[in-house]
């Protein structure tokens, strides 16, 4: 995930007798990931390699070198190695913690989730919503009853657990496939967890296909509301001389009274 660092040992190898002649070995990154340190060989952020030169190379021998690299919030997880004519390359599959669990309200009901949640950088949001977490998480439902004469349309509960603990002042935002952000009040955010409903066709939900339900959603801190200052009405003065009066009229009252 995001923040992890990860060793990669790259460079020319010789299976042969002793080599000779100046051997020029490139590395490169894809955006997902950066190095950290880049002990022998030089870096190069615009083209995004590493590169030395070896000058000879032992029989049963390797000039190989080792990064560490860390894994970015987005981006592919490759590296490339070009020595000299001869290439090879590294692939690595990004895993996330998010995870999606749905609960629909009908217990005969066939929705499944297809394939894995659908994790990937979130877009810029609008002025004053800050993110919570950089990634937006999206899933598909399928196989949802579609006949308007039985359970159409399904409510589903969907729980997103982020896999750590969510800032007490977030809030749950679908994100629609035109980029407009609107907040889901009714989510339920508890530790790693948040929880909230979405209807076949409903607002949520961005496929439109009876029996099939989609919906992106982010996790951010909602704009602060501007405070508001409580005006106290004041009384006139001569009132307020009347209300004093009145007072006094009363204290003597029940003094005479007593």
């Amino acid at each position: 995930m995001a923040g992890d660092q990860i060793t990669l040992k790259a460079g020319p190898a010789n299976v042969g007798d002793a080599a000779s002649g100046q051997v020029d070995n490139v590395v490169t990154l894809a955006s997902g990931l950066a190095p950290i340190g880049t002990p022998g060989a030089i870096w190069n952020s615009v083209s995004r390699t590493l590169s030395w030169s070896t000058d000879s190379v032992a029989a049963q021998s390797s000039d190989a070198k080792q990064f560490t690299l860390r894994v970015e919030d987005a981006g592919p997880l490759s590296a490339s190695l070009s020595s000299s004519g001869a290439t090879g390359e590294a692939r690595m599959v990004r895993t996330f913690p998010e995870e999606v669990i749905i609960k629909p309200g009908n217990p005969n009901s066939t929705c499944k989730l297809s394939g894995q949640p659908l994790v990937q950088a979130a877009p810029t949001p609008p002025a004053g919503i800050t993110l919570s977490f950089a990634n937006t998480v999206g899933f598909t439902v399928i196989d949802c009853d579609r006949n308007p004469n039985t359970t159409y349309p399904e409510t589903l509960s969907v729980t997103i657990d982020v896999g750590q603990s969510i800032d007490p002042g977030a809030a749950l935002y679908k994100i629609s496939d035109g980029g407009g952000w609107s907040l889901i009040e009714t989510a339920v955010i508890a530790g790693d967890t948040v929880t909230y409903s979405i209807t076949d066709d409903g607002d949520l939900d961005q496929d439109k296909t009876p029996g099939t339900l989609r919906d992106p959603v982010a996790l951010a801190i909602p704009p602060v509301a501007p405070s508001r200052v409580t005006q106290i009405p004041s009384l006139p003065m001569w009132l307020l001389g009347l209300l004093a009066l009145a007072v006094g009229s009363l204290g003597y009252r029940r003094l005479r009274a007593a």
